[in-house]
């Protein structure tokens, strides 16, 4: 009796192995070869178990086939969650594992390998900060297979390949992640097939530097896809309309000659590679990545709309195009970008509310920029290491630079209205001949940096105006008086010693700026309501300051000189946010007001008053009893009228 029960116990446990066979061969007949790629089958689920069925947060996965103590064969004899021999027929498989990066370095991370692996059915996010940190990071890696993964939340990129070569990447969600969606980085022959990227920061996919690389039926949201290398490796890629930005296909044509608008209906997004001579106009690309043009010449955009995740409207070495009456608004970095390109023309078009530039032009030289409106971005038109420009008859308004110059010379500025922006009107900043003429400047100004070669290089004439009122530019002059500052708007001295500048009211702009000047002398002047009052530069030494009314500047003084004096050692300024008091009641702070910068300076006598004060005595002093005493007597009076008028 014993021995039938155990021959009928063996017979069942033959049976269930036989089943259990049968069910696990499927997962390798379903791998099949073609063309170096592992294709993956929509049957092969693997031994899929609950959500998270592995927790490995705290002990992130690592391997280095290059290392033994790291290598496949180590991962896959230790860890439960990992199995296989890493050959063709069966594949090392890290699957069902959940990780929490803890906002540290990679979730998986392989390296130096060859092997043949499956990563499948696995949560990661929230890794590191670092541009290379990712849910999942494959560098120098040839042969994997990432399959069902979610590579989302918080992650800098979802998934990131470097030097990777021959993987395909399937059904993957990276979604709302710091950077990308999907990065390759000199990564060449990967299949990305039916991924999902939505919401990323900046793109779905990009890719940098490789060739070969196949995209079908991947579906993003508010983001899509970037490129970035020579024209042989961009033109390389295959990128057909299955992919999908918000529902609508990405048009991807290289090489082409003539398109026309009929060749983007219904357009997610544009990507033109090495075409000429074509026409896109009237299409509305948003909520995507936009119109980029990559080794492109001669083509017309015009009247279209565009507001994206990175950049409306992308030129990435691309020549003597046309833009015009072009609408890239509300783009998380860049309305307009032009990169690398020269002999373009821009007209028309209104680039503002974006996160970072409305126009932006890097490396790109003798483009012409004109009737553009640039508004509440951060930057208005930037450019950066760009010369012999022309921005004319531009509007940049409420922006905290209006027109900002890095590194960039021989540029003609002329005719722009530049309004309320916070910081500067026109920034000009290492860089060298300039010219600045009839540019209206509402409550802002100019600011110039760099070396006193570079700052005395440019052209700025008085028809320049702030609030109508010219912007004076002077250089080299020795004694300036003040009839050569008539009704001024603003006040740039490089390289002037000796002046004498008094009696003006410089207001709602820049105020007045000094460089590599010494000796200068600033008396009886109102200053007010500008981003800065007066500016010494750390060249800028022994210049005297008294008897200046100073009030509801940004910053009132800013002084990096050496020896300057802020009184005259019986009296200094009224300054409207001095803190101290008068207790004598005679007119004059009992305490210093502290100068803001560098040279740790001080007004000693600063003027005080609450509206009830007796007019001091003045002893004579070098500059003549009378002048000085109608100077104190016309700000005192001027300061008590004032604190009349808010009672």
């Amino acid at each position: 009796m014993k021995s039938k029960t155990k021959v009928s116990i063996l017979f069942a446990l033959v049976i269930i192995f036989l089943f259990s066979s049968i069910s696990n061969s499927r997962f390798s007949k379903n791998i099949i070869a073609n063309n170096n790629y592992l294709e993956y089958n929509e049957k092969d689920q693997g031994q899929i178990k609950l959500s998270g069925f592995w927790d490995l947060t705290g002990s992130p996965i690592f391997v280095d086939d290059s290392d033994t103590n790291y290598n496949w064969s180590k991962i896959a004899a230790e860890n439960d969650w990992c199995s296989g021999s890493g050959s063709w027929a069966d594949p090392y498989v890290i699957e069902n594992v959940t990780i929490d990066g803890q906002g540290s370095g990679n979730c998986i991370e392989i390296r130096k390998s060859d092997a043949y692996f499956i990563i499948r059915n696995c949560s990661l996010y929230n890794s590191g900060s670092s541009f290379d940190n990712a849910g999942i990071k494959l560098e120098n890696v040839d042969n994997g297979k990432i399959i069902n993964c979610n590579c989302s939340d918080n992650n800098w990129d979802g998934i990131y390949l470097d030097d990777s070569n021959n993987n395909t990447l399937s059904g993957i969600t990276a979604s709302n992640n710091n950077y990308f969606g999907i990065s390759l980085r000199s990564s060449n022959n990967n299949m990305l097939s039916g991924n999902i990227a939505n919401n990323n920061n900046y793109n779905g996919i990009y890719i940098m530097e490789g060739v070969n690389n196949t995209l079908s039926g991947n579906l993003m949201n508010f983001c899509g896809i970037s490129l970035y290398g020579s024209l042989v490796e961009m033109v390389s890629h295959s990128i057909d309309k299955t992919n999908l930005v918000n529902n609508k296909p990405i048009y991807y044509y290289a090489n082409e000659i003539g398109l026309k608008s009929s060749n983007f209906t219904n357009a997610g997004q544009i990507i033109l590679i090495n075409c000429t001579n074509s026409i896109i106009s009237e299409l509305n690309i948003s909520d995507g990545s936009g119109i980029y043009l990559y080794y492109c010449v001669n083509n017309t955009l015009s009247g279209n709309t565009a507001n994206n995740s990175e950049f409306g409207i992308l030129l990435y070495s691309s020549d003597n195009n046309t833009l015009s009456g072009n609408t890239a608004s509300n783009n998380g970095d860049v309305g307009i970008y032009l990169w690398n390109s020269d002999n373009n023309t821009l007209s028309g078009n209104t680039a503002s509310n974006n996160g970072d530039y409305g126009i932006y032009l890097e490396t790109s030289h003798n483009n012409a920029l004109s009737g553009s409106t640039v508004n509440s971005n951060y930057r208005g038109i930037f450019l950066d290491y760009s010369n012999y420009n022309t921005l004319s008859g531009n509007t940049a308004n409420n922006n905290n630079y209006g027109i900002y110059l890095w590194v960039s010379d021989n540029n003609m500025i002329s005719g722009n209205i530049i309004s309320n922006n916070n910081f500067r009107g026109i920034h000009v900043r290492y860089s060298n001949n300039n010219t600045l003429s009839g540019n209206l400047l509402n409550f802002c100004g100019i600011i110039l940096t760099g070396s006193l070669e570079e700052m005395a290089s440019h052209s700025i004439d008085d028809t320049n105006l702030v609030n109508n009122k010219p912007v004076y530019y002077y250089v080299n002059e020795i004694g300036l008086g003040s009839n050569n500052f008539m009704n001024s708007g603003q006040i740039i001295l490089i390289n002037c010693t000796n002046s004498i500048i008094s009696g003006l009211n410089i207001s709602d702009g820049s105020g007045i700026f000094l460089v590599y000047s010494n000796y200068n002398t600033f008396s009886g002047n109102t200053i007010k309501n500008n981003s800065h009052g007066i500016i010494f530069d750390s060249n800028s030494n022994n210049n005297s300051v008294f008897l200046n009314n100073f009030s509801n500047n940004g910053i009132d003084a800013e002084d990096n000189g050496i020896n300057n004096r802020w009184d005259n050692g019986i009296i200094g300024n009224y300054w409207d946010d001095y803190s101290g008091v008068d207790a004598n009641d005679d007119g004059i702070g009992d305490t210093p007001y502290y100068i803001s910068g560098t040279a740790g300076s001080q007004d000693n006598f600063p003027i005080w008053t609450d509206g009830d004060e007796e007019i001091p005595e003045v002893p004579i002093i070098s500059f003549g009893n009378y002048y000085i005493l109608f100077m104190f007597i016309t700000i005192l009076s001027f300061i008590i009228l004032e604190k009349q008028k808010k009672k």
